[in-house]
């Protein structure tokens, strides 16, 4: 390409090199020669110049791969075509097409054949028309969930862009939990490790630095570290697009094709229906076949020749009709249809979902597992809290953002802080994070990019006059020790100017991280007067105390100062070798700060548990928090009552099955040996989240075998009742790490039903038994009163999400955000990711919530639970039109030798009951009262002992009319018998239009499934299916009146049709008297 001294061929040939030979053969040496040729700067990145951005476009491609071709409405009408039973009908109208022009002598022989295939045309075209909506809705959800967002650097400056403008030559910044996006380059990083086992199939993890092993493949997960790369192929040209190109032939995207639970079911229900209306349809051309043979060739003596072929023809098609009206293909187009809905809908109420079969089961969810940070709260991040020089300020939210401070003006530093004390604070924040912030221009507001927490304490720094940028700029950093799940902190080390004894460079090290932590690893503390003074374990104590009443989240800042050699580090080495290892420079800190970070609950969090707790599903917080502060949130959310006081820790009555378990002492140890183990979300564990300090990245491969380990026998129900918000109080009786052993038998009553908060320590000790296999019956014993476990590691959420799953009494649903949280997220029966969180938690999912927000959990388990709501409005309509169709045609051919119904109109009915029924029913949005039922069960029959009632009621009141009107709807009605007149008659034309009406005023019956008191609340506020109803009325009454000898129909008058209402209207009346049958609503 004549703008870059290097083309696409090159680039991928360069992608699929391995190792320390990425470069061998290539015509650049190293990555700062291939940002030469690309025409990009690695300090500063891309220029955002128009005409450079197309080029780069034109030359090496977009960050996008071809779109799939859609499947044509044409090729969706060859495959509705395909199936059998339409088929046979379809050859069916043209033999009697045929046989009605060349055999049949009347004029309107041909009408009947020709009337079957215009009806098999329009149940072909309504199908295709289904499938077409259903292929576009699901092909806009898989483009929603293909986006995001990737950081990178452009004009000097971190930014966000979306992942389709990421660029080849962009510099791109990565960070434990992100997917990449593209094939790029390491420039700089720390200790990365990555996951390429959805790209080359081995399923260790890989190690990567800028100069071993360099390449980052599209697609693989970074598991641990941090760094820039420079982007060298994108989309197609990349290595996940060259593989995603070799498979074009495959599905859509996974998850929102498959066959859910729901559908499967309802496939064998109408399976077993379809055997039963195969029998019926014999019995029909059995007995119309020997009836008609019997009187012809019996009793008038005749014999055979052709002509009687259009009959026996017919008899075949009134057979064939029976059958396509009993086989209910309508039942897995409405679950199909009701999922498309409320997945489309749920993506208006934030909730994107990746699995189709989440939205159903969301409606089957007993307990939520809940994490706490920007789930509950709004992820909003504010020091509002710090000690520091041994002074306590407080109220730091309301600090305003301020120009730097001159030299000299000690004066205007707030909170008047010795400058050199603030010069510390902010060199010790400015030169160990991996995020930014800038003042907006008109505005106080910042702007973010990267780790909330970080950015919180890079605001706090700007609020506190201190320039980061510059600081940046001037310092050196020489190693970083990354933030881990086990580490628990983030350490950086710079070179400090000027100071040099014997070849050694005076540098600091500063570390930040979860308090309890950093405090253990620290022996002085800064004074006020930026001197140093020891500091004890009791005031270590007092700190971490007062602070964790605040409900906060609790971080401290501390630096060394250390002596490392002075040479050119290489990058991904450790600088100095072994003796620089992060266990052995992180020690003997000089504590700078303890700062409490506040994240308000977000307000709509309280009311959404209670609705939880209403719905008969349990809440439980899982946090990384101390007890003290998930128990404040607790109360303040509402998953712990203003009235109860909770037990921490293990309470009297389980410490004697506790004290049987002598072996659990140590047994976490073989867990962390055994555990899924990733990195988790920087911004929940630096503040202590997780604060097991157990190492757990030795034995990765044997993960999945302690952990799957079944889990059988897990009894109880764990219910929860309704619970209210309240204000952080007091928030522990007493518990037994605490108690003298005394207590009266009134106070083990009611230790035996309180609620317990559980440290992760305590819960690992008491169900997690030897080899890391969970304790069956110690888990039973806690489960129930669980409610929120704090300081829980990754492995402590796998564990009791495994646990609950083991109940077949319970389906989990978890929330998290963390690349940690990513085994617990997959093993839930429903996983739900913040759109914040990291790719490898998001890729973890089913759901995604888009406003990272609780409120759309409890959305998405009115949408689960208004599937199976929807479905069961189906099946209440459609069986009983089964019933009574399939009935009358049946005893119609056998007492009458001809089915009052004939084959066109029985087609009608079956486009009523399968694919306008199915749009009516099936999309009936959510209402609030869906939250007073417990939730459905996965094993329950969807025919509850109501619905049945309904159906069987209906079906017997609906029978006793077309019995009546077929054998006496002449005398009732004045008009002559359908057996004395040729072709269509009055009489059968009364039967065939109550029949109809019956149905219509029925779907309107069939929207509650209750026993609802008022069967028309809330049918004015859903058009769709008032539109429906309305098109179904005006079509039958064009049939009727303008059928003629295509739908075998007559002409009525305004009595007969008023009438005929007056019938269908009672079905009304009928579910009024059911109503007061009782039954077990369940």
């Amino acid at each position: 390409d004549p703008d870059f001294l290097i083309d696409q061929a090159q680039l991928q040939k360069l992608a699929q090199s391995r190792g320390t030979h990425l470069f061998d053969g290539s015509t650049v040496a190293n990555v700062f020669q291939l940002a030469s040729v690309l025409r990009t700067s690695l300090e500063f990145g891309l220029v955002t110049d128009a005409s450079d951005l197309e080029k780069r476009a034109a030359s090496f491609g977009s960050n996008t791969l071809p779109v799939k071709q859609e499947t044509s409405f044409l090729e969706l009408v060859k495959d509705a075509l395909s199936d059998f039973t339409v088929l046979i009908l379809l050859a069916s109208g043209v033999i009697s097409f045929a046989l009605g022009v060349t055999v049949d002598t009347s004029d309107a022989g041909w009408i009947e054949g020709a009337a079957i295939l215009v009806a098999v045309a329009v149940v072909v075209l309504v199908t295709a028309t289904n499938d077409y909506q259903k292929e576009k809705q699901f092909k806009e959800l898989n483009k929603a969930s293909e986006g995001g967002q990737v950081t990178v650097l452009r004009d000097a400056e971190v930014q966000d862009i979306s992942i389709f403008d990421l660029l080849v030559g962009d510099v791109m910044l990565f960070e434990t939990g992100d997917i990449m996006p593209a094939d790029a380059v390491i420039i700089t990083g720390n200790t990365i490790r990555v996951d390429e086992s959805q790209l080359t199939g081995e399923a260790d993890d890989v190690l990567k630095d800028a100069n071993e092993d360099p390449l980052l493949l599209s697609g693989s997960k970074v598991l641990e570290g941090n760094g820039r790369a420079l982007v060298i192929a994108v989309g197609s040209n990349s290595q996940a697009g060259i593989i995603a190109n070799l498979a074009r032939g495959s599905e859509d995207s996974p998850g929102l094709r498959e066959t859910t639970v729901l559908e499967a079911k309802l496939e064998e229900l109408a399976s077993f229906i379809g055997q039963l209306g195969l029998g019926a349809g014999l019995l029909a051309f059995g007995a119309l076949a020997s009836q008609y043979s019997w009187q012809k060739f019996v009793v008038e003596g005749q014999t055979w020749d052709w002509s009687f072929a259009p009959d026996y023809l017919r008899f075949l098609i009134t057979a064939i009709t029976i059958l396509v009206v009993a086989i209910p293909e309508g039942l897995p187009l409405a679950v199909t249809i009701a999922l498309a809905y409320s997945v489309k809908r749920m993506l208006k109420d934030n909730n994107l979902v990746r699995h189709l079969g989440a939205a159903e089961t969301m409606g089957t969810a007993t307990t939520i597992c809940t994490d706490k940070t920007g789930t509950l709260t709004q992820n909003d991040m504010q020091v509002v809290r710090m000690w520091i020089g041994g002074a306590d300020f407080q109220q730091l939210d309301a600090l305003q953002p301020m120009q730097p401070v001159e030299e000299g003006a000690w004066q205007d530093i707030p909170l008047g802080l010795d400058p050199r004390v603030r010069d510390l604070l902010g060199n010790s924040v400015a030169l160990n994070t991996t995020a930014s912030v800038k003042q907006a221009d008109d505005s106080d507001a910042f702007v973010r990019v990267g780790n909330r927490t970080e950015c919180a304490l890079l605001e706090l720094c700007a609020k506190l006059g201190v320039e980061v940028g510059p600081l940046q700029q001037a310092h050196q950093i020489v190693q970083v020790y990354p933030f881990s799940s086990d580490r628990k902190r983030m350490t950086s080390i710079t070179f400090q100017t000027g100071a040099s004894i014997e070849g050694m460079m005076c540098a600091r090290l500063f570390t930040k991280g979860a308090a309890e932590i950093i405090l253990d690893l620290c022996t002085t503390r800064i004074r006020d007067d930026s001197g140093v003074a020891r500091i004890t374990d009791e005031e270590k104590q007092q700190l971490l105390a007062d602070f964790s009443q605040d409900g906060n989240r609790t971080l401290a800042i501390a630096y060394r100062d250390i002596f490392m050699p002075f040479q050119s580090n290489a990058e991904g080495q450790q600088w100095g070798g072994e003796e620089y290892a992060a266990q052995k420079v992180e020690k003997d800190l000089t504590l700078i700060a303890l700062v409490g970070i506040q994240d308000p609950l977000r307000p709509q969090v309280p009311a959404s548990i209670a609705q939880c707790h209403r719905a008969g599903i349990t809440v439980r917080m899982l946090t990384g928090d101390s007890s003290t502060t998930a128990c404040a949130i607790a109360r303040e959310c509402g998953i712990l009552s203003a009235e109860e006081q909770p037990i921490l820790g293990l309470p009297h009555d389980l410490m004697p099955l506790s004290a049987t378990k002598s072996t659990l002492e140590s047994s976490w140890s073989s867990m962390d040996e055994t555990s899924p183990s990733v990195q988790d979300s920087h911004d929940r564990s630096m503040s202590g989240s997780h604060a097991s300090t157990s190492s757990s990245s030795d034995s990765q491969d044997s993960a999945s075998t302690a952990l799957s380990t079944p889990v059988q026998d897990v009894v109880g129900n764990g219910r929860a009742g309704s619970r209210g918000a309240s204000s952080p109080s007091s928030c522990f009786s007493q518990t037994s790490s605490g108690s003298n052993g005394a207590s009266s038998s009134t106070g083990d009553e009611a230790a035996a039903d309180a609620t317990l908060v559980l440290e992760g320590k305590q819960f690992r000790d008491f169900v997690v038994g030897p080899n890391g296999i969970i304790d069956r019956m110690a888990f039973t014993a806690i489960w129930p009163r669980l409610r929120v476990l704090a300081r829980c590691s990754p492995q402590d959420k796998y564990t009791i999400v495994s646990a609950l799953k083991a109940d077949p009494a319970e389906i989990v649903a978890m929330t998290g955000d963390g690349t940690n949280d990513a085994p617990a997220l997959r093993n839930a029966d429903v996983g739900f990711a913040m759109m914040s969180g990291t790719s490898i938690a998001k890729d973890a999912s089913d759901i995604l919530l888009l406003d990272n927000n609780f409120t759309s959990v409890v959305d998405a388990v009115k949408w689960g639970r208004s599937v199976y709501a929807g479905i069961t409005k189906f099946l209440q309509f459609q069986l009983t039109v089964n019933v009574v169709a399939v009935s009358t045609a049946c005893i119609g051919a056998i007492a009458v030798q001809e089915s009052p119904l004939t084959a066109v109109q029985m087609l009608w009915l079956n486009l009523i009951m399968d694919s306008l029924a199915s749009l009516a029913l099936a999309t009936e949005p959510p209402t609030d009262a869906m939250l007073d039922l417990p939730p459905y069960s996965a094993r329950q029959s969807l025919l509850t002992p109501t619905v049945t009632k309904h159906i069987v009621g209906q079906s017997v009141f609906q029978l006793a009319v077309m019995y009546g009107l077929v054998f006496f709807g002449d005398q009732i009605f004045g008009v002559p018998s359908a057996h004395t007149v040729q072709g269509p008659s009055q009489h059968y034309t009364l039967v065939f239009n109550a029949f109809v009406l019956m149905q219509l005023f029925n779907q309107v019956n069939a929207r509650k499934v209750y026993d609802e008191a008022n069967v028309l609340a809330g049918i004015l506020s859903n058009q769709l299916f008032l539109a429906i109803l309305l098109g179904e009325a005006s079509l039958q009454v064009v049939i009727i009146q303008y059928g003629g000898k295509w739908f075998q129909t007559v002409p009525l008058t305004p009595v007969q049709w008023a009438a005929c209402t007056g019938i269908g209207a009672l079905s009304l009346a009928v579910r009024a008297g059911l109503r007061l049958i009782p039954t077990n609503k369940k």
